[in-house]
């Protein structure tokens, strides 16, 4: 990334300034833009009975079965849909990869728990009829931050390369 921003911008200043922006965004913007958004996936949903509940050692749902019985609405928080924004933080990507191989009570492995929580899906069982099995597929939040993370240094580095190509052309080399 460094490499892209260093060949995109012209003046030493404005390359410093645009590659602290930029680092910026990724360690601390994106956090904080997700943490903003969770208000906009709220939402009031059906609900039905969990029945068979399987918990983890740690206390997470990991499988149920939903019963056919209505049992109201909920709010119920969407984090799933914008859990990709946070993926791309540096430090979320530490946290998650440092995290898995921790288990107890130390600060990686309940903060990498509840990102993975957060990506997984509603915390309330049976929203809409969906059961969830115990080999159901999760997302893999540090997967998707270091893909995440390549497109926006492949983006970077092709549109350095375009501007390089054009100061070429201009300069007659």
């Amino acid at each position: 990334m460094g490499a892209g921003i260093a060949a995109l911008g012209r003046g030493a200043a404005g390359r410093r300034i645009f590659g602290w922006l930029l680092a910026l965004f990724l360690v601390f913007g994106t956090v904080v833009a997700g943490s903003l958004l969770v208000p906009a996936v709220r939402s009031e949903e059906p609900v039905t009975v969990a029945l068979n509940v399987q918990r983890s050692p740690d206390g997470t749902l990991t499988a149920y079965e939903c019963s056919g019985i209505p049992a109201g609405t909920t709010e119920v928080y969407r984090t799933e849909r914008i859990m990709w924004l946070p993926a791309l933080s540096p430090g979320v990507v530490f946290v998650m990869l440092a995290g898995q191989s921790g288990s107890g009570p130390e600060p990686l492995w309940w903060l990498s728990s509840a990102f993975q929580e957060a990506a997984d899906g509603p915390q309330v069982p049976c929203v809409n009829r969906e059961p969830r099995s115990p080999d159901a597929v999760r997302m893999p939040v540090a997967a998707v931050g270091l893909l995440l993370q390549a497109v926006l240094a492949g983006a970077l580095l092709a549109g350095a390369h375009a501007a390089a190509a054009r100061r070429r052309d201009r300069s007659g080399i």
